[in-house]
């Protein structure tokens, strides 16, 4: 792949509203921080509707990486109207070669101040999750984006089946730090210890609600981890009423899980759509087996049934409790540092020399337009 002659390539990120708790903002920080004295890449963040929670902003190598950092506070419709002004001046008067957006409607912003303002920059599409699934994705907004990079190549595949001619996506995962340790092994007389890591959604996207009805079928010693937050009322309630009290630990929150982890014999994850799931990902890099929902996007791209997990029928609880029992019952194992080894594809210096190509060939590939 050839770089183009220019001493570098200028990107701009443009963000929905983030949380500050999620994937999204995990992936961004490792991309800025990656990038932020790169010589091929000039890399900037516009945060569009602002941040729940700015935390983990604290982690980046350089905060002039950030053009616009605003505290959300309330999301007002007079606050967002004002906050859609300024990414509309901001990218009317971007000398970007390229703006990468996170968000479907970003995309259609961008592409619609393109065209207004006859500006030179190409639209790039960065979404992290599923397009099917969820909350209905316009296939315009999708559509409005010169290129796209998908997390996953189940996302690729929905971005075919939307329309997107194969030539204008490339699939780049997200970046993943390898060198962490394997998680021990859960003593012989301590409980099977399954994990849940991601944000409290009871009937949402992910739906622990089909989690939580399968382990009240289990019998025998066993204990759920739970770390995230979110809307909790309905889980609690649902402890409490099926008495799994002794069996559930919440830990809420955590900036960094696995130091209040220290064993696991399961991660678990009951998700109707996901992108890439970090949890998932951040399991497996640490030797432990995952149990997951064949949802779209995601778990199918990193669970290999038996080498390192299993997957079920989205909403078959009565398949999900079964796999579950079998590690409560020791009927299965896996190597831990077999499950470790195999994760390597995904490593930090792979994904950022592939995320560079692809950056430098879409701003090569524009030009020829």
């Amino acid at each position: 792949m050839q770089a183009k002659s220019k001493t570098q390539v200028k990107v701009a990120i443009v963000t929905p509203y983030l949380t500050g708790h999620g994937g999204m903002e995990t992936v961004l920080v490792d991309v800025m921080n990656a990038y932020h004295s790169d010589q091929k890449i000039n890399l900037t963040v516009y945060f569009s509707q602002g941040i729940g929670n700015e935390d983990f902003l604290n982690v980046l190598e350089d905060h002039s990486q950030i053009l616009n950092r605003l505290n959300a506070g309330e999301q007002t419709f007079a606050k967002k109207m004002l906050n859609v002004v300024k990414t509309v001046f901001f990218l009317a008067t971007s000398n970007a070669d390229e703006i990468i957006c996170m968000g479907t409607r970003l995309n259609r912003l961008a592409a619609l101040v393109k065209t207004i303002f006859r500006k030179n920059y190409t639209v790039v599409s960065w979404i992290h999750f599923s397009l099917v699934g969820g909350d209905v994705v316009s296939v315009d907004a999708i559509k409005a984006a010169d290129y796209h990079l998908a997390i996953s190549n189940g996302i690729k595949r929905q971005l075919i089946d939307m329309g997107v001619a194969p030539r204008r996506i490339s699939v780049v995962y997200n970046p993943i730090d390898v060198n962490v340790p394997v998680v021990a092994d859960v003593a012989e007389n301590n409980p099977v210890t399954f994990l849940y890591i991601g944000r409290i959604q009871w009937e949402q996207q992910k739906n622990l609600q089909e989690l939580f009805n399968a382990l009240r079928r289990l019998h025998g010693n066993w204990q759920l981890i739970v770390v995230g937050s979110g809307e909790d009322e309905q889980m609690k309630l649902f402890i409490k009423q099926f008495h799994l009290e002794h069996h559930v630990k919440l830990l809420g929150w955590q900036s960094n899980p696995w130091i209040k982890v220290e064993a696991v014999s399961c991660s678990v994850l009951s998700s109707k759509f996901e992108g890439l799931p970090m949890g998932l990902i951040e399991s497996l890099t640490r030797g432990i087996p995952c149990v997951a929902s064949d949802c779209p996007t995601g778990p199918a791209d990193l669970i290999k049934p038996m080498e390192n997990g299993f997957l079920y029928k989205m909403g078959d609880v009565s398949q999900l409790a079964e796999l579950l029992q079998k590690f409560v019952d020791k009927k299965v194992s896996f190597n831990h540092a077999e499950i470790k080894e195999k994760m390597n594809w995904l490593n930090s210096n792979r994904y950022y020399q592939n995320f560079t190509n692809q950056l430098l060939q879409i701003e090569t590939d524009s030009k020829k337009v």
